[in-house]
């Protein structure tokens, strides 16, 4: 007896002091990515109609086809988590101002951020070098970073800053629309701080909503590419086959009537189905800058700043309620039984019509009908009894009802 105590009295001691070791030590990380307080992008997408048209023009709601595939329209929304790291000249070239950056992942104590603006412009040289050996590059990881960080802040930066891949600004985990869905998605649109547009930034000051929506440029996937190309003022990229309009068989047709089949030389692809350029190339000012880059979120040097949230959001095709029910009459014809009627209203499925011998219906019947006129039968005889009629449509199997109509009442005589 006293052995079998001994054994569970150690037993309970080897408990405690495994308890009380760091959780490390089981092969878990400590501190998670919840505990830092922001949160993976969260987005609300659904594809609700089958579009026919450029965008822009009016609305259809035909089907279109490409490539032998029907094409949808996609509301598409994302919110992001926004943090200040880092400060840089925005507004004036000689007062600096916290960095606003998006969070597009968390993985633990990692945050992989993108700039909520523009923020520079830098001239793209020398002609067709590579991305990890252009001036551009070594800029960003130089004289960017000096200027942005501190020492510490520098060290709260996991692996070099950067700008974009075409692969990051079409993958729906960071909140980007895919390439298959063919528009200029909102959320990808970014506007240009005073700085960069002083710099150097093409921009557009005359977008509703979006002053100062600006091109940036975005690399391929493998830094030892050439190849780079833009995101536009208006969220689109330089995709394969871009939409303008239709055939009068429905199918879609390229840009200008492009016929890539027949070009000698088409754009080189920069990621499957987006085309870009050669670095150098360029003709324009330079290159409009967007940075990324990985946080440390166990620093200290880094703080929450809010939540974006961007999209498109167009106008579906709404079942609006019918209109209010007019000249409704009732007539006791027979023994115990009224006759009902109205003016047929426009657009309507069918009618809900309800009665009582309460004016406030708490107690009451009712009937769904089709026409505009109801016979009610076994009333009670000298009762007052009250009628009233609402229209409905149908919003697939859901009624959307108008407003009731004038109460009728009606004593019973016969």
């Amino acid at each position: 007896m006293k052995s079998r105590k001994t054994i569970i009295s150690l037993i309970l001691s080897v408990a405690l002091i495994l308890g009380a070791l760091p959780t490390a030590l089981w092969g878990e990380t400590v501190v998670k990515a919840a505990d830092y307080g922001v949160k993976n992008p969260r987005v609300v997408s659904s594809q609700y109609q089958v579009m026919r048209s450029f965008i822009g023009a009016e609305n259809c709601y035909e089907t279109a086809y490409y490539n032998g595939k029907k094409v949808y329209r996609t509301n598409w929304w994302t919110t992001w988590d926004c943090v200040y790291f880092g400060n840089y000249y925005q507004n004036s070239s000689t007062q600096k101002e916290p960095i606003k950056w998006r969070v597009l992942s968390v993985n633990d104590e990692d945050a992989f951020l993108l700039a909520d603006q523009v923020l520079d412009c830098q001239p793209e040289t020398p002609k067709n070098a590579t991305w990890e050996t252009s001036d551009v590059w070594a800029w960003l990881n130089d004289e960017f970073c000096k200027t942005a960080f501190t020492e510490e802040e520098q060290k709260a930066i996991k692996g070099k800053v950067d700008i974009p891949t075409a692969e990051d600004v079409v993958t729906r985990a960071y909140g980007f629309t895919p390439v298959e869905i063919f528009e200029a998605p909102w959320e990808r649109i970014a506007t240009a701080t005073a700085y960069a547009r002083s710099r150097g930034v093409f921009y557009l000051d005359n977008l509703d909503a979006r002053k100062y929506s600006a091109q940036w440029a975005v690399r391929a996937v493998d830094p030892k590419s050439k190849l780079i190309t833009m995101v536009d003022n208006m969220g689109g990229l330089n995709i394969s086959g871009m939409i303008i309009g239709i055939s009068d068989k429905g199918n879609i047709q390229p840009w200008d009537g492009y016929d890539e089949s027949r070009d000698p030389n088409p754009a080189p692809v920069i990621y499957p189905g987006i085309r870009g350029r050669s670095y150098g190339e360029s003709s324009g000012a330079g290159m409009p800058l967007r940075p990324v880059l990985h946080l440390d979120l166990s620093s200290s040097v880094w703080r929450e700043a809010g939540t974006i949230s961007d999209g498109n959001t167009y106008p579906e095709k709404k079942v609006t309620a019918p209109a209010r029910v007019q000249k409704l009459t009732v007539k006791n014809n027979k023994k115990k039984t009224v006759t009902v009627t109205w003016k047929k209203s426009k657009g309507a499925k069918g009618y809900q019509l309800q009665y009582g011998t309460d004016r406030t219906f708490k107690k009451k019947h009712g009937k769904q009908i089709k026409k505009t006129k109801a016979v009610i039968k076994k009333l009670a005889k000298k009762k007052t009894w009250y009628f009233r009629v609402r229209a409905y449509k149908l919003d697939g199997k859901k009624k959307v009802y108008g407003i009731w109509s004038s109460v009728k009442k009606l004593q019973i005589k016969k």
